[in-house]
């Protein structure tokens, strides 16, 4: 999405803070969900999550992700991604600064390296 693509530019350097992006659960443990909690997502939501490693954690990026946004209370939407998992940061905003979504990524390794977890994981190679 375009919260989550406009952090990853040459700009902000995410890598450079050990965020290493990809598109398969189970070489992630740090999940960016955007866009509000629909139908669809109750179903892949749970399932997404449970193939992730562990620990995982969540960031909710953008309002909509954060509680609705303007389509809370609609026929196919049920809020923010938190009624179904917990989520570990919240980043506000329609949409949110790539700078914020940084931000995000920062407080939440903050928040790791506090409770004694690992500042980063080194991702499985990929196909293994």
């Amino acid at each position: 999405s375009v919260q989550s693509l406009s952090v990853r530019g040459p700009r902000w350097d995410p890598e450079g803070l050990g965020a290493v992006f990809t598109d398969h659960p189970e070489g992630c443990d740090v999940l960016l969900v955007d866009g509000p909690l629909t139908r669809s997502a109750r179903m892949e939501l749970p399932d997404l999550l449970s193939r992730m490693a562990e620990p995982r954690w969540v960031i909710a990026v953008g309002s909509c992700a954060v509680g609705g946004g303007v389509w809370s209370g609609g026929y196919a939407v049920s809020g923010g991604v938190d009624q179904l998992v917990p989520v570990d940061v919240y980043v506000p905003g329609c949409p949110p600064s790539a700078e914020a979504v940084l931000v995000g990524l920062v407080k939440l390794s903050e928040r790791i390296r506090a409770e004694g977890g690992p500042y980063f994981r080194v991702p499985p190679e990929e196909g293994a």
